[in-house]
């Protein structure tokens, strides 16, 4: 498994901050009920401090689903590179 991002670094480094990115709304949706504090560009002293956008990428980081869905994207590329 190590292999296999080694073979994709940049490939890995560039698209685990889209997944990342999209998966941020549903689990932020699932989690505080509402995806608009991901559209406040500052910080915020009302409703949901900006904080949380980045406690949630953060979730989903911890949890290792951004490596789960990533190996077999960096499997391919790495296929495809060779």
């Amino acid at each position: 498994m190590v292999f296999v991002f080694g073979r994709t670094p940049l490939f890995y480094f560039l698209f685990h901050f889209l997944l990342l990115h999209l998966l941020t709304f549903p689990l932020g949706l699932f989690r505080y009920g509402k995806v608009d504090f991901l559209w406040v560009p500052a910080p915020s002293m009302a409703g949901i401090p900006w904080r949380l956008r980045l406690r949630t990428a953060n979730r989903i980081c911890h949890l290792g689903l951004i490596v789960i869905a990533m190996y077999p994207l960096c499997r391919w590329y790495a296929n495809r590179k060779a």
